[in-house]
């Protein structure tokens, strides 16, 4: 199998990783591995679908005003709120 030698690490993110390695019950290396293995399994295309999935999954489907809106509302609403 092939090996991986990163120079340069800072020395705060290796205590970083050794505490996350910890956590999972997992040798330094092993939790490397899992880190890399999870930040390369979705690709750019993939990434984006997952997101709209959500964006879909989050947005009111009944109503007609835009998302912006919604967040526009409850920020006028604390604004008249926060004026009384």
């Amino acid at each position: 199998m092939p090996h991986l030698l990163i120079r340069d690490l800072d020395g705060d993110l290796i205590e970083r990783l050794k505490l996350g390695a910890r956590r999972h019950g997992r040798s330094l290396q092993e939790e490397v591995k899992a880190i890399l293995h999870a930040v390369v399994t979705f690709s750019m295309s993939e990434a984006r679908s997952v997101a709209e999935q959500w964006q879909h999954k989050l947005t009111p489907q009944n109503s007609s005003r835009q998302a912006d809106d919604l967040y526009r509302d409850s920020a006028e609403a604390i604004h008249t709120d926060r004026e009384r």
